[in-house]
Formats: structure tokens, sequence, C-alpha cells
């Protein structure tokens, strides 16, 4: 297919659009699906802690130290947690382990925030019915950007691999359809045009102009 041909431009046009197209589209659903992940990854987050809350909650009541570093280090060492701080009831961390935020980087929920983070109160439990549970401190979960993009990775690989299949796909069609319904009619009708001679006295044909020298330009000059 040459470019300069009908075939050739059409397939610039429609598949020039195609690919702005795809690429927006593409651009949508990996900002909606990194979105969903950090939406997960809290929800992971939250519920880690949860679990964890109360073993955590019993070694600070008795301040056990070594007992606190290592439960820090195992919740540092599930797949979403990058860093683990624990804190007493002043706010002063008696343990800690993975990758912390410094002070003046961006945690939180925001879409490009550093770090996402889950905070999780520790109480002590009640030795009575009549007692309330006391607040001991809290427990913090990090987990770095670099976590939700390693996973909206793989989803752009996914994503990527589909549209290239289809994009395979169109681009044949669109050449079948053209080369056998519309470019191969066009050029025999120009071959017949070309061989036949008007006569003598036939006036010149005004014809309009065509900048372009594919089958219908072929056309118009054996006209």
């Amino acid at each position: 297919m040459r470019w300069d041909s009908l075939a050739g431009r059409l397939f610039k046009w429609v598949f020039g659009w195609y690919l702005l197209l795809a690429v927006m589209v593409t651009g949508v659903q990996l900002g909606l699906e990194y979105a969903a992940i950090r939406s997960t990854i809290a929800a992971d987050l939250a519920a880690l802690g949860r679990s964890f809350a109360p073993g955590v909650s019993d070694a600070l009541w008795t301040y056990d130290r070594l007992l606190l570093e290592s439960l820090a280090k195992g919740i540092a060492q599930t797949a979403i947690v990058t860093g683990v701080r624990i804190e007493n009831s002043r706010g002063e961390t008696v343990a800690q382990q993975g990758t912390m935020p410094a002070a003046d980087d961006g945690i939180g929920y925001p879409a490009w925030a550093s770090y996402q983070f889950q905070e999780i109160p520790l109480r002590s439990s009640p030795l009575a019915d009549n007692q309330s549970a006391r607040p001991l401190g809290r427990l913090v979960l990090y987990s770095d950007r670099r976590v939700a993009l390693d996973r909206v990775a793989y989803s752009f690989l996914v994503i990527l691999i589909n549209s290239l299949i289809k994009t395979a796909g169109l681009w044949l069609i669109f050449y079948l359809v053209i080369s056998w319904k519309l470019s191969r009619p066009l050029t025999a009708l120009s071959d017949a045009v070309s061989k036949l001679t008007p006569p003598a006295e036939a006036p010149p044909a005004l014809l309009p102009p065509y900048p372009y020298r594919d089958e219908i330009g072929a056309l118009v000059e054996a006209l």
C-alpha cells in the first residue's frame, strides 16, 4: 500500500484519529485503575491494621520492646506495607520498621501523594465489665506510591496488548476492505478510461482539479 494512494491517505487519516482516541481512552483507563488500586490498598491497610491491633496493644500495654519490634518487623514484610510505626499515647515512637515519609513529604490520599497511610488506634483490653478501654497509642501503616504504580504497570501491559491486537485486526480489515472495494475498482476504471480514444472534434473536458496522485487522481487524468 502506497502512502500517497487513496487507501494510504485514508489509512493515515483514520488511524491518526484512532491513535489519538486510543491514547486518550488508555490514559483515562489507567487513571481510573490507579485510583481504584489506591482505594484497594487503603482498605487492605485498614484491615491489616485491625487484625494486628490487639497483639500490638497487648505488647504496648506491657511495654515489651522486643515484642513490639518483632510485630513491627512482621507487619512491614507484608506486600503492601513499606513502613510501620508504633506510637504511645504521648505520640512517641516506640517501634518502627521500613521506610517512613519525611516531615515535608506528601502523604494521605491525594492522587499523587508519595505515601498513603492508615492510623489504627491502640486500646487496652478492659479488665472488668465496668471498665472502659484506655487509649495506648496508635499503629500507623504506610504504603509507598510505587506499590500502586507496580500494579498499574501490569494493568498497562494488559491494556497495551489488548489495544495492539485490536489495532492489528482493525488495520487488516481496513486494508482489505479499501483494497478490494475501492482501490482495485478505481484502478481498473482509470485503466479502462485511459485506453479510450475520444473523437477529434470533441471539445476538451472541463474537470474539477484534484490535488492528489492516487486512484481518483489517475482516473481524473485519464478522463
